[in-house]
């Protein structure tokens, strides 16, 4: 076969396949290295270049901000308290209602007994006066006959009421 000879050292094809191969990776590997190495310098100049912002003006939008909050916290605080405040007379105020309620209740519960109790009382009496009207114009009725009747018996018994039905 094929046999090349660098330097009195013979080398064969199928140690080519080996070398060039490794040749390529040493190269390639040089090269990135070498790119790196580029890269890394090119970083740390821009590293030093680099200059701070100046930031001054996003700490006093900050300081602004930060009373800002101060001044919301405290007007929350202040609608808080306001508003337990007004939590607290409402429900006085619907206590004082629901008693008010209540006693109502119980007021109108009474009369309303007093008033049925009255009209009970009241049928009751009427019935009786009803009762009473009646028997005296039972009575009443009961003279009336009676006075009709004696009536009717003496014109019977007079003597000249004979002749006028007898004619």
């Amino acid at each position: 076969m094929s046999e090349v000879k660098i330097g009195g050292i013979g080398i064969s094809g199928s140690k080519w396949l080996i070398i060039i191969p490794l040749l390529g990776t040493i190269l390639g590997g040089a090269y990135g290295g070498f790119e790196l190495w580029h890269r890394y310098q090119a970083m740390e100049a821009k590293i030093n270049k680099y200059v701070a912002p100046d930031l001054s003006g996003f700490d006093k939008r900050i300081t602004v901000i930060e009373n800002k909050l101060v001044e919301i916290q405290e007007s929350v605080i202040t609608a808080k308290d306001y508003t337990r405040d007004i939590k607290i007379d409402l429900k006085n105020d619907l206590d004082y209602v629901t008693d008010l309620t209540e006693d109502s209740n119980k007021e109108t519960k009474k009369l309303d007994r007093e008033l049925r109790a009255d009209i009970n009382q009241t049928v009751k009496d009427i019935k009786e006066e009803m009762k009473t009207i009646q028997t005296e114009i039972n009575e009443s009725l009961e003279k009336q006959e009676k006075v009709i009747q004696k009536r009717i018996e003496k014109a019977l018994e007079n003597p000249l009421a004979n002749m006028a039905t007898s004619k």
